[in-house]
């Protein structure tokens, strides 16, 4: 422990003065970079309880056939919606409550674009979960210009990022905390080794379209491994009672929510900052059934003229669908 504050003094001793504020509460975080959360974890779309398999260990497929426990003619249906849309989409639906899973196209990676925001007020809410930080705390902001040195709060900072989905308030959190890699380690040691986080927002239009795509997407999740870890968030696994809803409410305040015969629905839309193309869209709803049953839907496009407004219909689409069953 003495080691590392010595070699984070030592950075922070070598940063210019636009990069020291971003690392001062990097010290005050390393609770939260040296903690290690074992979690057991589901299987993927084509398999029933095991051990889930890496992205690498997925065989990619155009189709995957639901898990036991699955509404009959759900698969079917999802299979249809996703392509009778345009562009290359993929739909997941998880049971919180069961297990079971449901969709197509689940091992293929798309980008998160603003859907990453999530993992960002997760992590700073874990932080505030082990007492490493605190929401009425201010703290020192990255920044380029000359002046004074600016702080904000971190709850007006996580509202921000995540309720208001400003790019600019993301990045701040992202190099306060732990940076690209550290966000990387975090999804890693939950168990969400099938989403990546990439680099920050202003690195990430700065990369070229060509360059962005080699080896797939540098913000990419494939639709299974979002609605797993997703699912562990809705199902408080991930954090504190108290910040789950806390951050529940945050997405809320920048999507939707609504009641529709009894069933609590929850949607959000993201969509990548890249143009043209390389353009694509994602969307996320968790819904709680008048029994109490939960659930989590993932969808996600590209390849299409308008890919925010195909996810956002598909997404309504495949809720319809799984309120009929």
């Amino acid at each position: 422990m003495r080691y590392l504050l010595t070699l984070l003094k030592t950075r922070l001793s070598r940063q210019p003065a636009g990069g020291r504020s971003a690392l001062v509460w990097v010290i005050t975080l390393m609770g939260l970079a040296l903690a290690v959360v074992a979690h057991s974890v589901l299987g993927s779309t084509s398999q029933v309880l095991p051990a889930r398999k890496t992205a690498m260990e997925q065989v990619v497929g155009e189709s995957r056939a639901a898990e036991a426990g699955a509404p009959q003619g759900l698969q079917a249906e999802l299979e249809q919606l996703a392509e009778r849309m345009p562009g290359r989409n993929a739909v997941l639906v998880r049971s919180v409550s069961d297990g079971w899973v449901a969709g197509f196209r689940g091992a293929t990676s798309f980008p998160q674009g603003s859907l990453r925001r999530i993992w960002l007020g997760a992590v700073l809410l874990e932080a505030v979960d082990q007492g490493e930080l605190s929401l009425d705390q201010r703290v020192p902001l990255q920044t380029r210009a000359r002046g004074p040195e600016r702080h904000e709060q971190v709850s007006a900072l996580l509202r921000k990022a995540v309720a208001q989905d400003d790019r600019s308030a993301q990045d701040e959190i992202l190099a306060g905390l732990m940076g690209p890699s550290g966000m990387a380690a975090w999804l890693e040691r939950r168990g969400f080794g099938e989403v990546a986080f990439g680099p920050s927002n202003r690195d990430l239009v700065r990369l070229p379209q060509g360059k962005a795509a080699e080896g797939g997407p540098p913000d990419g999740a494939t639709p299974d491994g979002m609605a797993f870890a997703l699912g562990e968030l809705f199902a408080g696994r991930v954090l504190k009672e108290d910040s789950t809803a806390h951050l529940l409410q945050l997405l809320e305040q920048d999507g939707s929510s609504a009641e529709r015969a009894g069933w609590l629905v929850s949607r959000l839309t993201g969509a990548s900052p890249l143009t043209g193309p390389a353009a694509s869209a994602g969307a996320v709803a968790f819904l709680r059934a008048r029994t109490g049953q939960r659930y989590v839907v993932v969808v996600s496009t590209s390849g299409a003229g308008n890919p925010r407004s195909i996810s956002d219909r598909l997404l309504t689409d495949v809720i319809a669908a799984l309120r009929r069953y």
